[in-house]
């Protein structure tokens, strides 16, 4: 089942947005933390191809 998708939400001092691909290199250094993901039903980023896997996944749920 497809997720809905998400616009950009925008308030005097939050943005809320999709994530693009020009953000996987900050998210590599929250996922690619062990210490972090440890918890987290899914494994450690190691690399941006990693990220770009998850990404491909994230847009598909959403693709309709």
């Amino acid at each position: 089942m497809p997720l809905p998708a998400v616009t950009e939400i925008t308030s005097p001092r939050l943005t809320l947005r999709p994530v693009a691909a020009s953000d996987l290199p900050d998210l590599l250094e929250v996922n690619g933390d062990a210490q972090v993901t440890r918890f987290l039903p899914y494994v450690t980023w190691e690399s941006l191809r990693d990220g770009a896997s998850w990404l491909s996944r994230m847009e598909a749920l959403t693709a309709t």
